[in-house]
């Protein structure tokens, strides 16, 4: 959980530094679906992270390329 938190952490602060730099204003719908997107990376961060400690490094370190 703490793997999961920092990284999602990091991303936050980053994007956040970088999002207020600019004028543009995404719109609602997109904030949405970008907001959507996101919970989706994080659930996705952690079940690669607990699949390395229930399986075998071999069998899943072949998906590590996916995300």
């Amino acid at each position: 959980m703490a793997i999961v938190f920092y990284t999602t952490r990091a991303v936050i602060i980053v994007g956040l530094a970088t999002c207020r730099s600019t004028t543009f204003r995404p719109a609602r719908s997109t904030t949405s679906i970008l907001t959507v997107i996101g919970i989706l990376l994080v659930a996705a961060n952690f079940l690669k992270i607990e699949a390395f400690r229930h399986a075998e490094a071999t069998v899943v370190s072949a998906f590590r390329y996916i995300f």
